[in-house]
């Protein structure tokens, strides 16, 4: 009888175990990890995703809610069982050893699910759209313009009160299955289905760590902060689903965002795509000459300039010890997975935006 119990607990362990030495093996080239990519994480990740659209909500918040529980209850029993001397040191073994079973497993799942993304071919490599720094004159350029672009449009989506951006969420979630359509056109590599982002039940949460979204490979979903300022939520619901179709970097996920809005003949999205990315080169642009900054921020009108002090506003609000700490965190993830500029990588696709703006793709 235990000689079957070790037998049952070595196969468990063997699993993730293997999982974790394939993971090694295909991670050594590009090649071999795009392979796993096709075969296996993207596969997958799609069955996933199509079984986790089924229902409205999302299931990524239910699954950390239910393993919070589990994980609470869990060390509950053992602590209150072991101070009752009701537990012996073979069983403490044993319940401990589960809990460390189960971090293998998603340890593992998380290694083979989307870590083995970021040793693939990048979307830039894909699609042979490979750009380095650019010119002054070319971010001035690009920013004017998408700045122009965003004060044009401003009156074409609903306002509320205040002359804010107030389109209704549901409805232009529900539009993103065209989302994509142009951009599937011009790079074949992000063909995909676009299931409908979730809206977080712990958006509050989000905001406080901020975060505007995020894509969970364990269920396929796109999940976003409905609460962060309305004009950016379309093109936030835009780059989460870059990640659902296979782009890990942030930095080609916010152009990839960017640019599927701004092609978009959907308002809400339009208007969404040029004002995020005005932003982040505006950002740019101040780093590389605050005069010019100044010069294009005395434009700003309407109700463009209310959702751009209106954003500024909202994060202030979120500075805190919390969110620098959880910016570190992310940081030391996103470097520890190949991305360079960390947190940096969100604003770094500024290269990306004017490259495509020189090339005319933005006409």
């Amino acid at each position: 009888m235990r000689s079957r119990k070790w037998i049952k607990w070595t196969v468990l362990a063997a699993i993730p175990a293997l999982f974790a030495v394939l993971y090694v093996i295909f991670s050594q080239t590009k090649s071999l990890a795009d392979t796993a990519v096709r075969c296996f994480s993207r596969p997958v990740r799609d069955v996933l995703g199509a079984v986790s659209s089924v229902v409205p909500f999302s299931v990524m918040e239910t699954v950390y809610v239910a393993a919070g529980l589990w994980l609470l209850i869990h060390i509950g029993r053992t602590i209150y069982f072991a101070i009752r001397k009701r537990l012996g040191l073979k069983r403490l073994l044993i319940r401990a050893g589960a809990l460390l079973l189960v971090i293998a497993y998603l340890f593992s799942g998380y290694l083979s699910l989307w870590s083995i993304d970021y040793r693939s071919s990048s979307f830039s490599e894909k699609e042979d759209f490979r750009v380095s720094g650019v010119e002054k004159e070319a971010l001035f350029d690009a920013a004017e313009y998408f700045t122009r672009k965003a004060m044009e449009l401003a009156d074409t989506v609903k306002r509320d009160e205040n002359g804010l951006f107030a389109e209704d969420i549901g409805e232009y979630l529900s539009a993103c299955a065209s989302l994509y359509d142009e951009m599937e056109a011009r790079f074949p590599s992000l063909k995909a289905t676009s299931r409908r982002p979730k809206q977080m039940v712990f958006s509050e949460l989000m905001s406080v760590t901020g975060f505007t979204g995020v894509y969970f490979p364990f269920t396929g979903e796109s999940n976003v902060n409905v609460n962060e300022p309305a004009a950016f939520l379309p093109a936030t619901a835009a780059h989460e689903l870059a990640h659902q179709r296979g782009v890990y970097s942030e930095e080609e996920a916010n152009f990839i965002g960017v640019t599927a809005s701004v092609l978009s003949d959907i308002p809400a999205y339009r208007y969404s795509g040029y004002v995020t990315g005005s932003l982040y080169l505006m950002n740019a642009v101040y780093r590389a000459s605050p005069e010019k900054w100044r010069e294009l921020r005395s434009r700003f009108e309407g109700g463009f300039l209310a959702d751009w002090l209106y954003n500024s506003e909202y994060w202030q609000r979120y500075e805190s010890k919390v969110s620098a700490a959880s910016e570190k965190v992310y940081d030391a993830y996103l470097k520890a997975n190949g991305q360079e500029a960390g947190i940096q990588s969100y604003g770094a696709c500024v290269n990306h935006l004017v490259a495509y703006y020189e090339l005319g793709g933005y006409e």
